[in-house]
């Protein structure tokens, strides 16, 4: 019968009660021990998605102001980096590539994902987002803070 060699210490033990333990199996190949502890070192990523005019730029400006995140818009994203005609994994990729590069540890991606396939493609190659934010608002609402916005 095999036993349960994980690593319990005090310190341990008490990032645990947090959820904040990643415990790693260091007897696997090293690369899939650098896979693992590479995603769990990728910054920590929430998603806030609505039609245009929901204030998700607003909002999320407010939210990483006030909780030193990081906010990262999704269409900007793929303009400036001329990723318009891309599919949907290649683009996804880019932002996963993208994301691995930052020292923030703390990432609000606004209108993202945009499709299933992003959004599958996303967990399996990066992370599992920690909050999904989802604006409900009116199409008359919308249309009047997009006609006051100009």
């Amino acid at each position: 019968m095999a036993t349960d060699k994980r690593e319990t210490t005090p310190v341990v033990d008490f990032y645990d009660k947090f959820g904040k333990v990643h415990r790693i199996d260091a007897n696997k190949d090293v690369n899939e021990v650098y896979e693992a502890t590479r995603k769990c070192v990728l910054p920590s990523v929430s998603f806030m998605i609505g039609p245009q005019g929901a204030g998700k730029s607003v909002l999320g400006k407010a939210l990483c102001e006030k909780t030193n995140m990081k906010q990262l818009k999704f269409n900007q994203f793929v303009h400036e980096n001329n990723l318009g005609s891309a599919d949907d994994e290649t683009v996804t990729a880019a932002l996963i590539q993208h994301l691995a590069a930052q020292t923030c540890p703390r990432v609000l991606i606004e209108s993202f994902p945009q499709s299933e396939l992003q959004a599958k493609f996303f967990i399996k190659n990066c992370v599992q987002p920690s909050r999904v934010f989802v604006l409900n608002c009116s199409k008359d609402v919308c249309q009047e803070r997009m006609f006051a916005l100009g």
